[in-house]
């Protein structure tokens, strides 16, 4: 079992059904040996979207309700954000049009934005989910390959690792000649607390790159040629490391943050593996309260 998805092609009935219900298992099955891609795509989105890109979610579903009312921080409102050299008009239209192409419920915010040459891309988040966003890409405006419901409002220590994927260069595929000359790359993302101020990544060709790191959230946008065909990373040889502003390694994929586990206020919910606390407990192994995120709107 890889992550790599199947090539575009049209589906008996209930094939769709039967795609998302294989791809859960598998997750369930590689969960212990790598948390970074997580093919979660809803079957019919994931057909649709392969030939331009492969988006690979962590697990999650709508944040539960707590027990308890927690309300954000006051300090989230005074945050200053980044607005990477973008006018509010044009914040305020990649917002509008990645939320009418995915079909997210709520507003999206924009919390990353990466631009080389004219293809563009966008992270941006709601309270309850997350959408990752082609701009200007092949000729159309905005792209995104649906979104994906997580618990937004809480972090698995110090960061959240929500996404990680590959988007094949525009000449590989001639079925779409409106791509021709469109990079392709790797993208890693998700959600961090004030602490950290560095993140690496090593793909698994041995290429690697540092994030970008922007209002409580980090991207890596690793770029490779037109002709590139998005390799996967099947034998899980990637890496990602965090660090504070003194060089201190707070955590990343594998090692010790295999043996780490969090729960959500007022709920049985762990993170980062979303499973109920009385399955992921031992007698070695406690789950500390999961932090807010602070940037949650």
């Amino acid at each position: 079992m890889t992550s790599m998805l199947p090539p575009t092609r049209d589906l008996p009935p209930g094939r769709h059904i039967q795609i998302r219900a294989e791809l859960e298992r598998a997750v369930t099955g590689r969960r212990k040996s790598s948390r970074l891609a997580v093919p979660i795509l809803a079957a019919a989105a994931a057909v649709a979207v392969v030939a331009t890109g492969v988006m690979l979610f962590r697990p999650g579903t709508s944040e539960p309700t707590p027990a308890v009312q927690i309300t954000p921080s006051p300090t989230s409102a005074q945050k200053v954000r980044e607005t990477f050299g973008l006018a509010p008009e044009r914040i305020a239209a990649i917002e509008e049009g990645c939320t009418k192409s995915s079909g997210v419920p709520g507003k999206l915010t924009l919390h990353q934005f990466d631009l080389v040459g004219t293809d563009g891309f966008a992270l941006l988040y709601t309270d309850k989910a997350y959408v990752a966003c082609q701009i200007d890409r092949g000729g159309k405006q905005y792209k995104a390959g649906g979104y994906q419901p997580m618990y937004i409002g809480y972090l698995a220590g110090h960061f959240a690792m929500d996404a990680g994927g590959s988007y094949p260069g525009g000449d590989t595929n001639p079925n779409f000649p409106e791509l021709a000359g469109a990079p392709g790359y790797r993208v890693l993302a998700g959600r961090v607390d004030s602490s950290v101020a560095r993140i690496t990544y090593r793909a698994p060709d041995g290429k690697t790159a540092e994030a970008k790191i922007a209002n409580g959230t980090y991207l890596v946008r690793m770029m490779y040629p037109s002709t590139w065909k998005a390799t996967g990373d099947e034998n899980g040889s990637s890496e990602m490391r965090v660090y504070d502003a003194a060089g201190n390694l707070l955590g990343g994929t594998g090692f010790e943050q295999e043996e780490k586990c969090w729960t959500m206020p007022g709920t049985n919910i762990t993170l980062p593996d979303h499973d109920p606390i009385e399955k992921v407990e031992t007698a070695t192994k406690k789950c500390q309260p999961a932090p807010r995120w602070e940037w949650l709107q």
